[in-house]
């Protein structure tokens, strides 16, 4: 799936050990979140309920809860791939 433009906005993965923004307790989940496309309510698809979301890593914190997301490990190789096939870059 073709990523949303804010897909180069996210911060790197972390690692297991990275310290929550919040509390600053350490050690946060991850899962994998594929990309997906703008939510909108079922019954009125004129209404945006969530935006476009790009593939990432979604973090929880395990002391606070506080959550946030981060680019995977292989996003700056699909970024480049992007490029080449677009033909953009330097």
């Amino acid at each position: 799936m073709p990523q949303p433009p804010d897909a180069v906005a996210l911060p790197p993965y972390s690692g297991p050990d990275t310290d929550c923004l919040k509390c600053g307790a350490t050690g946060a989940s991850a899962q994998h979140r594929p990309a997906r496309g703008p939510v909108v309510l079922p019954w009125n698809p004129e209404v945006l309920v969530d935006g476009p979301r790009p593939e990432r890593i979604a973090r929880r914190c395990r002391d606070c809860g506080y959550q946030w997301d981060e680019a995977p490990l292989d996003a700056a190789a699909k970024d480049l791939g992007a490029v080449a096939e677009t033909g953009g870059g330097a």
